[in-house]
Order: C-alpha cells, then sequence, then structure tokens
C-alpha cells in the first residue's frame, strides 16, 4: 500500500494557526512518511510530518524554520487525553530534550527542506533533507509505544500575528519493511 501525491499548495496563514491534513485510508502500524515543504515568507513558523493519528494522539517530526526556534526539530506525541484534562497535549519522545538544533535545516527564503519520518515498532528514524538525524541523549534512538498504528499527514503552523506562507511541494507514505 502506497499514497503520494503533487501538492503544490500554498498555506498562508495568520495568527496562531495548527493545519493538520491527514489521509484516513492508509494507516499501517509500520510506515515512512516523507514530504517537502518550500519557504516562501514567514517570522515565526513550523511545519511537520506524522505518523500514527487516531482521534487519541499521534506522532509528529516539527521543523522549526523560522521564530526563536527557528533551525531546529522536535518528535512530537499529540495525546488527546491530556488536553481533555486542560494539559498541554504535545510532550516531546525526546526526555530531556525540549529541541535538537540541525544544520542541515534550509532556513532561506525559497529554500526547501524534506521532512522524512520512520515508524516502526516503538522506534522512529528522522530525516532532514536526506541526512539522518540522530538523537544525542536516549541511546542514541528515538522511541515511545503508546500508538501503535494510524493515519498518515502533515501539518503547517504559525505563531503569531504576522502573514505565514509556505508551500508543501510533494508528500508520500508508504509502509515500511526495514
Amino acid at each position: 500500500a502506497f499514497t503520494s501525491f503533487m501538492c503544490p499548495a500554498r498555506f498562508p496563514t495568520r495568527g496562531d494557526v495548527n493545519m493538520i491534513f491527514y489521509n484516513t485510508a492508509f494507516a499501517p502500524s509500520t510506515v515512512r512518511v516523507q514530504a517537502e515543504f518550500e519557504n516562501i515568507r514567514f517570522t515565526s513558523a513550523a511545519y511537520s510530518v506524522i505518523c500514527r493519528f487516531t482521534k487519541d494522539g499521534w506522532y509528529e517530526l516539527r521543523v522549526n524554520a523560522g521564530g526563536s526556534e527557528a533551525g531546529s526539530y522536535k518528535l512530537l506525541k499529540y495525546d488527546a487525553y491530556m488536553k481533555e484534562k486542560g494539559f498541554n497535549p504535545y510532550t516531546t519522545v525526546h526526555k530531556g530534550m525540549d529541541r535538537y538544533f540541525s544544520n542541515d535545516i534550509n532556513l532561506r527564503v525559497g529554500g526547501t527542506n524534506k521532512l522524512e519520518l520512520i515508524c516502526y515498532n516503538d522506534s522512529f528514524r528522522v530525516f532532514i533533507n536526506d541526512v539522518e538525524q540522530i538523537p544525542s541523549k536516549n541511546n542514541n534512538v528515538f522511541s515511545d509505544d503508546i500508538f501503535t498504528e494510524g493515519s498518515v499527514g502533515f501539518s503547517g503552523l504559525s505563531f503569531n500575528d504576522f502573514m505565514t506562507e509556505f508551500d508543501i511541494t510533494h508528500f508520500e507514505a508508504e509502509v515500511y519493511e526495514p
């Protein structure tokens, strides 16, 4: 099973916005999700690829392309139960680190970033612009075992009242076989 589409779509946003797009028809437990984003205009923005998306939560590789966290990435878990209880539903999968900075993230206007997230068993592999990002803590592995299957997708976020624009130029997901 494979899902892929060219998506030359521009997403203009203003204010605190989190747009999530997902495909419920494709929900493998072991998956490789990849998307390419182009930086158009922003002051504080991020975009991500998502795996194991369900009503209960999901995993998300988020790259910060602008703002105070520009040049960093996080591997996040969204937990709907935490939101229901009034807590921040996002927690990092990489305990002990809020974010990782990477020279592999392209921050220039007109530049592109290809994000890839591989979700298999309770482990995750993260690639930014075809370079694997190895965590410096947790035995060099990203791992979590709460969500085991679900849909795939991508998201875009803006964090202030200034105009944010980015393009998603490609998205694909496929069953991952190590």
